[in-house]
């Protein structure tokens, strides 16, 4: 049959049993352009394009349905649909492009003969499962994306490189799934029509490769020549195969890029971007942005990729760095989705040009503040806080949490695991107030020390520590007098606690929704914060993060009290409880997003555990949400220890660089991962969560195992982390006076 009049058949007949029909021997003597090439296919009334507008729709079955045979034959009408499509598109290209080198046009036959094969295999399939081809409205989504090709190159790359080529990624991963699920003969159809995958994308390839310039790359080449009609996240499915891309004999570049691309398929990003100097902002009164240091500066640009791990596959983030291709790639292996990335910096002015280029949805910045406001308003974004200047300062507000504990204390009374109201500290405007604070050390029997923050001090700084044996306001040192003067003339009216032995800090991560202007507080997890020696940050404990306490602290965690308002709920509870309830009020002063809690437990002067279930709260995103994301991707009863790896550690742990140290400790700690069709999980091993050849100050890296000492214990720095004895906190002074 000559292929113009295979390709006519395929096209023009609305009969199914027509376009099934094998062409026997092709040849290709009389190339023939039909002018009126029709704008959708023809089909019977049942396999119409124009039911899928019309009538309700059947969603595409989840993995857990497709237990039930009958949802297996949807997802077959599914691939059946793509595969009727794809066998119209190609009688398509033979009609528009008669001029294309014969080969390839023979190409294309063959291709169709394979999709007519695919096309009676699956429809014989659905109906030993019940459903008939065309019981369910079929859309026409390849050939939108596909018909307006104007070239054979633009096929090859639309059609081979894009469609064809995720179908390697779909049939493998649903071939797996149905064969764990015990459906032989649907995974054997499969695995059949991911063979013949396999060489329609070669022929594609063999054929791109031929006609793109001889100077540019496979993936700048096929990235161009799709533009912007076609996203390439389309060539690839839910999970990634590089192994038979090789097979094809595409490149290992090619495949890392394309492993690592993503961009929106649908509605415009939401801008993520990272700005930790925004409670600094908020500090300084947001009249002017804050000028970070050389060092903080540095450690920031160290940080700003985390928020990979935050964003969502649909997003655009902002990174002042471009990070490498084979860092990306081991963070797909280990199955996080990456948004889209760009490079540049964060400012109103470079914003404005993104905007300009590519339309967003919103604003997703690491914190709120005065600046992000003013991004959003300048860019026209809406967003869904209603907080002005004065409200966003409240809410950051050491005294505000501190309040807000003290009302919740009053509210729920009577819990002997919490601390009391008096206990929770009190903010002092001057040495009347002070000397109060420090004549209640001998009414309620604490002695020893105690802390003052000014309302919005972050990460240990803006705050002073002093001894209550120094006596009062006249007796206290010069430094701690000026330290609290000049709090006051500066209208930062300090926050006044006790010091406590601390045994274990807590993280509680949550969420505050608008839903039809109804506010909803979702909990979203908890982390134990790990500290240096020096009292730094230095990490959070996810999964099972208790699972080396001793007992004792295990029994007051998880045993409930059998007495009091709280019966029945553990510590974990309570705190659920109090973050809801914090968050109602949160909402309250026009705050919506994400936030922490930090907690701790610690002993009273007679040696019982106790807990401090709010200590501050962080109306932002956290380094312990972030731990929270990583969790999620780790073999339930394991152990993840996401580690903050400061500069002063190289020293201590014999290495000149962190790219040194990280391949030391991967040496000994191989990631390793468990691949099935339900997705990638984290076993054990180290996995790279920043680049460390781009880390100047702080490199962090997320190690997974059985416990946090044996796996501190493995990298040797158990003895940084304080993991034995008490544990010391950014409120502890590096030398007591």
């Amino acid at each position: 049959m000559e292929l113009t009049e295979f390709a006519k058949n395929i096209l023009f007949s609305s009969s199914l049993d027509e376009k099934l029909v094998d062409g026997g021997p092709f040849t290709d003597r009389h190339p023939l352009l039909i002018v009126d090439l029709p704008a959708l296919p023809a089909r019977c009334e049942k396999l119409s394009l124009s039911r899928w507008g019309a009538e309700a729709r059947v969603a595409f079955p989840s993995r857990s349905e497709l237990l039930n045979p009958t949802q297996v034959g949807v997802l077959l009408h599914f691939f059946a649909n793509h595969e009727l499509l794809a066998l119209e598109l190609m009688a398509l290209a033979l009609l528009k492009f008669p001029d294309a080198p014969p080969q390839f046009r023979l190409g294309i036959a063959h291709t169709m003969r394979d999709e007519q094969k695919h096309l009676r295999a699956y429809i014989e399939r659905m109906r030993s499962l019940g459903i008939e081809f065309g019981d369910i409205p079929l859309n026409d989504f390849f050939w939108s994306q596909c018909a307006s090709m104007n070239s054979p190159m633009d096929y090859v790359c639309r059609m081979s490189l894009t469609f064809e080529q995720a179908n390697l990624d779909f049939a493998a991963y649903f071939r797996d799934v149905l064969d764990e699920l015990g459906d032989v003969h649907t995974a054997q159809l499969l695995e059949m029509v991911l063979q013949d995958e396999m060489s329609h994308v070669r022929h594609g390839l063999n054929w791109f490769r031929r006609w793109k310039p001889e100077n540019e790359s496979d993936w700048h080449a096929f990235c161009s020549a799709l533009g912007a009609e076609i996203n390439p996240s389309r060539a690839k499915g839910m999970v990634f195969r590089a192994d038979y891309r090789r097979e094809v004999g595409l490149a290992d570049s090619y495949i890392n890029a394309l492993h690592v691309f993503s961009q929106s398929k649908g509605r415009p990003p939401r801008l993520v971007y990272f700005n930790p100097e925004a409670e600094e902002e908020i500090r300084a009164g947001g009249t002017t942005a804050p000028v970070l240091s050389a060092v903080l500066s540095s450690t920031r640009d160290d940080l700003s990729p985390v928020m990979l791990f935050l964003a969502a596959q649909t997003d655009l983030l902002v990174t002042r760095r471009e990070l490498p291709v084979e860092f990306l790639v081991g963070l797909r292996t280990a199955g996080f989705l990456l948004p889209e990335f760009s490079v540049g910096d964060v400012s109103e002015k470079s914003f404005v040009e993104l905007n300009q280029t590519r339309k967003l949805s919103g604003l997703m910045p690491w914190a709120i503040s005065p600046t992000s406001l003013k991004f959003a308003q300048r860019l026209k974004l809406s967003e869904q806080h209603s907080m002005d200047q004065k409200a966003l300062r409240d809410v950051h507000s050491k005294n505000t949490a501190a309040d807000l504990l003290r009302e919740y204390l009053l509210v729920h009374p009577d819990d002997p695991r919490l601390v009391t109201p008096d206990e929770t500290g009190m903010c002092v405007s001057n040495s009347v107030q002070f000397d109060e604070f420090i004549s209640r050390f001998p009414a309620d029997g604490r002695q020893g020390r105690f802390v003052a923050k000014r309302p919005w001090s972050a990460s240990g700084r803006h705050r002073i520590f002093g001894a209550v044996a120094d006596g009062s306001w006249r007796s206290q040192p010069d430094d701690v007098r000026r330290w609290f003067e000049k709090s006051w003339r500066t209208g930062e009216l300090p926050l006044l606690q006790s010091y406590f032995s601390r045994v274990v800090d807590i993280s509680l991560q949550a969420r505050i929704d608008l839903d039809d202007e109804t506010a909803r507080t979702h909990i979203l997890g908890f982390t134990r914060v790990l500290n240096s020696e020096r009292g730094q940050y230095a990490g959070s404990c996810v999964g099972r993060y208790l699972s080396d306490a001793d007992p004792e602290l295990l029994r007051f965690f998880y045993q409930p009290v059998s007495q009091g308002p709280h019966a029945g709920k553990d510590v974990e509870g309570v705190m659920k409880h109090l973050a809801e309830w914090v968050g109602a009020r949160l909402a309250g002063r026009g705050f919506c997003g994400p936030f922490g809690i930090d907690a701790f437990v610690y002993r009273d002067e007679g040696g019982r555990l106790r807990l401090f279930p709010m200590i501050e709260i962080n109306p932002r995103y956290t380094m312990g949400r972030v731990a929270v994301a990583l969790s999620r991707r780790i073999i339930p009863g394991r152990v993840g220890v996401w580690l903050h790896v400061p500069k002063s550690w190289l020293e201590k742990l014999n290495v000149a660089s962190f790219p040194e140290l990280r391949d030391k400790w991967q040496a000994m700690m191989p990631l390793q991962i468990h691949e099935k069709s339900g997705g990638i999980v984290i076993a054990g091993g180290l996995l790279e969560t920043t680049p460390a050849e781009q880390c100047e100050q702080v490199w962090t890296c997320f190690v997974v195992g059985h416990s946090l000492s044996a796996e501190a214990e493995i990298l040797g720095i158990k003895d940084l982390l304080m993991l034995s004895g008490s544990v010391p906190t950014a409120d502890r002074p590096a030398k007591l006076p």
